[in-house]
């Protein structure tokens, strides 16, 4: 499950007490999804929430492993939704991002449909023990601290 350069497997458990550590510390910092967008359009911004999930692990929300850029998405989506944002502009807010992240790069290849999922999902993700992602017990993730907290 874990394939070639991944070194384990973080359960949904984990992986939802993740999310929800890092959403709680940026739900509504940032003034809207223009601003999000452009704060993580490249690697390092303030709101590049990739770092925050080891790349050499996989992540398993709603049952299935992703790589460290699904989670990192799904906690974009979320933190679109606590700007009070709409799921269309966080959608097209993640378009922007990946154009200006093109630009970077000079590559434009824009969002692809899994990122979209992914957005879809943090943007009515629910981090209630109780919910369907399948996730229980304590959402403190002992040891995590946010390095780049004072973004906020």
């Amino acid at each position: 499950m874990g394939g070639a350069g991944h070194s384990g497997v973080e359960g949904p458990q984990a992986t939802a007490a993740r999310i929800n550590f890092i959403r709680s510390n940026y739900d509504g910092a940032p003034s809207g999804y223009i601003d999000l967008a452009v704060n993580s359009a490249y690697n390092g911004a303030p709101y590049d929430f990739k770092p925050f999930f080891d790349s050499h692990k996989m992540w398993v929300v709603d049952g299935k492993a992703y790589r460290n850029d699904y989670p990192a998405n799904v906690v974009w989506g979320g933190v679109a939704q606590s700007t009070g944002a709409s799921l269309d502009e966080a959608t097209l807010g993640a378009k922007f991002q990946g154009f200006l992240a093109g630009l970077s790069h000079l590559s434009f290849q824009g969002e692809d449909r899994r990122d979209t999922a992914a957005i879809n999902r943090g943007y009515t993700w629910d981090d209630n023990p109780s919910s369907t992602h399948g996730a229980s017990g304590s959402w403190a993730v002992p040891g995590m601290t946010l390095a780049r907290r004072e973004v906020l």
